[in-house]
C-alpha cells in the first residue's frame, strides 16, 4: 500500500509543481513522509532530478533538492561512497558545472543507489521477536506471510515459489552468521521436502549473490552449524557429479551418493574451490569528471590451487567484466581481448594480469588500443593448464589513480548479466573468473 500512496505523491507533486518549478518539485518530494523508509521514494527523486539534469535545467533547481536528498539516504544508510557521490556532484555544481554536463554523473549514481538498496531494506523481526504482519522496511510482496529481501526472493521465485522444491518460508529473512572467512549476508528458512535455505552474500568474492541449500545437503549443513560453521556460505548451487551430487562452500564441500542417499561433509577443496568466482575489481573513488574517477589499485589476489598433489589440470574459465582497453607490445594474442605475456604500454590505462606460478605463465584480459574514454564488456572462455600447489595470483593496476567510468560508448553504464552486481552495474571496473570445465592432463581426478 505504501508503494500505492507514494506513486500517486510522486506524480501528484512532481506533475503540477515541476511545470513550474522543477526545483521546488524536487525539494517538495524529499518532504514526503515515509520517504527515507521506501526505495521507491528514493528512487523517484534521484529519478526526477536526472530528467532535469538531462533538460538542461538551472542548476539552482536540482541543487537544494539534490541536498536534502543527500541527507535523507545518509540518514538510511546509503554507505560512505554513495555520500561521496553526492558530494562531489554538489561540489561541481558550486564550480559552475551546468546540469547537462552533470547528468551522466546524476544517471551513474541513480543507477548505483538501485543497485545496492535490496541491501539496505531488506527486512527483519520486530525487536520482541515476533513476526510482524508488515515489517518495517520490507519493500517486497509478503512471501507465504513472511517478508524476503528482493535478492532471496528473486531467487526462490526462479525455483517455482510456494510451488517450487523449496515451498514456502518459516521466517523472515534474517542476518546470516558471519562465516570464519569473514563473510556477512542474510538468509532465509524454507519448509519443502526436508528443508531448505536461501543465503545471500552481503560481501566477499560473491557479493550480492544467492545461493540455495536443500534435502540432504540442507540437513548435514545445519547440522554442522550453518554460515558460522566451518563450512561457512555456499559458494554455487549444487551441481551433479559422477554417482550423485556436490555443492561447495568457503571451508570444503559437501556430496551425495545417489545408492546410499547419504550426504557427506568434505574439508578444503579442489580446483573449483579454488578459482570459482575470483574477481579483479577496481572501484569507483569520489572523485574525477563524468567520465572518469579516481581510484586505488586494490591488493592482489591470490589462491593455491588445490587437489591431489602431483595432479596437472586443463581448466576451463571463463572471464567476464567491464575494463578500459590497453594496449601491449610483443607477446601472442588472439585477435580480441586475450593476451598471453609480452608487455603493457607506457600509458596509463589500467592492467588486468593473470600469473600462474606452475607452470609459469602470464597473461592480460584486456588487450586492446588505448585512449578510448569508454570501457567495454568482455566475456570469453580460455583453458589454461595448472598445476596443483601452484600460486594463481590476479593482479589490478591503475596506473595514474584514474579509470574510466563504467560506461559504454553511448554513455550508459554496462551490466553484466549473470554476474554479481546484476541486474545492476558495477560502480568501476572488474572482471570475474568462473571454472567451465576440469580436464586432467596426468595424475588422478580431483
Amino acid at each position: 500500500m505504501k508503494r500505492i500512496i507514494l506513486t500517486y505523491i510522486c506524480i501528484a507533486v512532481l506533475l503540477p509543481i515541476g511545470m513550474s518549478s522543477p526545483g521546488h518539485a524536487l525539494l517538495a518530494l524529499t518532504t514526503v513522509p515515509g520517504l527515507g523508509e521506501n526505495i521507491f521514494g528514493i528512487g523517484c527523486a534521484m529519478g526526477w532530478a536526472e530528467l532535469r539534469a538531462l533538460n538542461d535545467d538551472p542548476p539552482a533547481a536540482i541543487v537544494d533538492g539534490f541536498q536534502s536528498l543527500r541527507e535523507i539516504s545518509r540518514s538510511v544508510g546509503y554507505p560512505p561512497e554513495i555520500i561521496n557521490e553526492f558530494d562531489s556532484i554538489l561540489r561541481r555544481f558550486r564550480e559552475g558545472a551546468t546540469s547537462r554536463q552533470m547528468y551522466p554523473d546524476i544517471r551513474n549514481l541513480r543507477v548505483r543507489m538501485q543497485q545496492i538498496s535490496a541491501s539496505l531494506f531488506t527486512c527483519g523481526r520486530t525487536g520482541d521477536g515476533s513476526e510482524p504482519p508488515n515489517p518495517p522496511g520490507c519493500d517486497q510482496p509478503l512471501s507465504c506471510g513472511f517478508c524476503l529481501g528482493s535478492g532471496i526472493r528473486g531467487k526462490w521465485l526462479a525455483m517455482g515459489g510456494e510451488s517450487g522444491i523449496l515451498g514456502c518460508p518459516v521466517m523472515n529473512e534474517a542476518d546470516a552468521a558471519r562465516s570464519p572467512q569473514g563473510t556477512t549476508g542474510r538468509y532465509a528458512e524454507f519448509r519443502g521436502g526436508d528443508g531448505g535455505y536461501i543465503f545471500w552474500h552481503g560481501s566477499g568474492a560473491k557479493h550480492y549473490s544467492c545461493f540455495a541449500v536443500r534435502g540432504c545437503f540442507f540437513k548435514l549443513y545445519k547440522n554442522e552449524g550453518g554460515s558460522g560453521s566451518w563450512l561457512g556460505f555456499p559458494m554455487d548451487d549444487e551441481y551433479n557429479i559422477q554417482g550423485g551430487a556436490r555443492q561447495e562452500f568457503e571451508g570444503g564441500y559437501l556430496t551425495w551418493d545417489a545408492q546410499t542417499s547419504q550426504c557427506q561433509s568434505h574439508r578444503g577443496g579442489d580446483v573449483r574451490t579454488s578459482l570459482n568466482g575470483l574477481r579483479w575489481q577496481i572501484p569507483c573513488g569520489a572523485g574525477g569528471g563524468s567520465y572518469y574517477c579516481d581510484c586505488q589499485d586494490p591488493a592482489p589476489v591470490s589462491t593455491v590451487l588445490e587437489g591431489p598433489t602431483g595432479t596437472t589440470y586443463d581448466v576451463t574459465l571463463r572471464f567476464r567484466g567491464v575494463v578500459e582497453l590497453k594496449s601491449y607490445s610483443g607477446g601472442k594474442n588472439d585477435g580480441s581481448f586475450w593476451q598471453e605475456g609480452g608487455t603493457p604500454g607506457s600509458d596509463p590505462y589500467n592492467i588486468y594480469r593473470l600469473e600462474i606460478s606452475s607452470p609459469y605463465q602470464i597473461y592480460y584480459l584486456n588487450r586492446g588500443t588505448s585512449g578510448f574514454e569508454y570501457t567495454s564488456l568482455i566475456d570469453y572462455t580460455k583453458t589454461i593448464r595448472m598445476a596443483v600447489g601452484a600460486t594463481v595470483t590476479l593482479t589490478a593496476q591503475a596506473i595514474d589513480g584514474y579509470e574510466i567510468r563504467n560506461r559504454d560508448n553511448s554513455g550508459d553504464p554496462i551490466v553484466v548479466n549473470g554476474v554479481p552486481p546484476a541486474p545492476g552495474n558495477y560502480n568501476g571496473q572488474f572482471i570475474q573468473m568462473d571454472v567451465v570445465d576440469v580436464t586432467i592432463v596426468r595424475g588422478v581426478s580431483a
